[in-house]
């Protein structure tokens, strides 16, 4: 397996900027079964290329207490649908800032609490059905019910 590093990346990309800025013949074939480049000038294999990222994340606009809002939102339901039809699942994972802020708890006291997830199962749907799985980051609030993390 062939790790790609961003040096040897943006060698490659500046390798083939240069070669096209002097005429030469420069082409990047996919080898389709793995998703696998190749980089060729002149017909000679110069490097080979493998995808080495597949994720994207993206965090709310500030106050991230309306992240609920925003998440729920039909423009974010787009967005979401857009990032799984990148070709040749291109990107796999997303990963969302303040998901734990989807959860409501009610209760009368600490040894009675309720935990609503119906908002974080309708986005975590939302990423299911776009062929996309969730990057989960441990931050968030729910219900505001914190008041302190040292206790």
């Amino acid at each position: 397996m062939l790790r790609v590093t961003w040096g040897y990346f943006l060698a490659s990309i500046l390798l083939s900027t240069v070669l096209l800025l002097q005429n030469q013949n420069v082409m990047l074939t996919e080898q389709s079964e793995n998703f696998f480049y190749v980089l060729q000038v002149d017909g000679t294999v110069v490097a080979p290329m493998k995808r080495f990222w597949r994720s994207t994340g993206f965090c709310p606009p500030l106050p991230h207490e309306n992240f609920r809002d925003y998440v729920l939102s039909e423009d974010e339901i787009q967005n979401i649908a857009l990032v799984g039809s990148v070709a040749r699942q291109g990107i796999k994972q997303v990963r969302i800032h303040w998901l734990l802020d989807l959860v409501t708890v009610s209760g009368e006291s600490k040894n009675s609490l309720t935990f609503d997830f119906s908002d974080l199962d309708t986005v975590l749907d939302w990423l299911n059905r776009s062929q996309l799985q969730p990057g989960f980051e441990i931050m968030g609030n729910p219900s505001s019910y914190f008041t302190s993390f040292d206790n």
